[in-house]
């Protein structure tokens, strides 16, 4: 958007845009997300920015010239095959397959997530608290500490929020795959009881989204009998 302000020479427009933008870059000063070089493009950006504050007038042929020599600048990572098969598995039962997590959860109500087939069984809301925990322990347990236990997450209790908790960790997980590398999933980390390979536990992770989910489609079927 602030390029195309800066085409249509709209001084106001431009600036706010790119002020916007570099609001949004600070934050992340100093990182590499995805490999991309945020400082780069914040010195470009700030750039921008500075020459619009500075001139009433602009030269816009001159702004126009370096907007469009605004490069993103990254780092070319070598092909990590098993890390690709992991993420490839993670997407196929959270989003791909059409026995998928997002697939089998959608139009949910709250009367839904919270009916029960027989007493005592879980309902579909303890089935998606279930599934997020699993994700935010394990997030940690493969990326992080190793120290957050079952009992110290606190779920969300309406569903948009569980299901929005959810998308969260299961991006947060995508993106610490994403970095990883091969030879890191050889290493191993605690899970459950055992001691398994980071790349066992992202498997598992993937199988865990698909039985969890046949358990709530199953229960949603037997949802829509009970209402007939």
């Amino acid at each position: 958007m602030g390029a195309y302000h800066t085409r249509q020479r709209n001084r106001h427009g431009a600036l706010a845009k790119w002020t916007s933008a570099l609001e949004y870059l600070r934050p992340y000063a100093g990182t590499r997300p995805y490999a991309i070089d945020v400082d780069a493009v914040l010195a470009q950006v700030e750039t921008f920015a500075a020459r619009l504050q500075a001139e009433e007038e602009p030269d816009w042929d001159a702004v126009k010239q370096m907007v469009r020599g605004l490069r993103v600048p990254f780092e070319r990572r070598a092909a990590h095959p098993r890390v690709t098969a992991i993420l490839q598995r993670l997407d196929w039962a959270y989003n791909e397959s059409v026995m998928a997590f997002t697939r089998n959860v959608r139009d949910l109500s709250e009367e839904e997530a919270d009916w029960q087939a027989v007493h005592g069984a879980r309902t579909i809301r303890m089935l998606l608290q279930h599934i997020g925990t699993a994700k935010v322990v394990n997030l940690d347990r493969l990326f992080g500490e190793g120290t957050l236990s079952w009992d110290a997450v606190e779920p969300p209790q309406r569903v948009p929020d569980l299901l929005h908790w959810i998308a969260e960790y299961q991006e947060r997980l995508r993106f610490h795959f994403g970095f990883a590398e091969d030879a890191m999933l050889d290493e191993e980390r605690p899970f459950a009881r055992w001691t398994l390979s980071v790349e066992r536990i992202g498997n598992i992770l993937a199988e865990h989204d698909l039985y969890h989910t046949g358990e709530i489609n199953a229960i949603r079927e037997q949802w829509r009998y009970s209402t007939k």
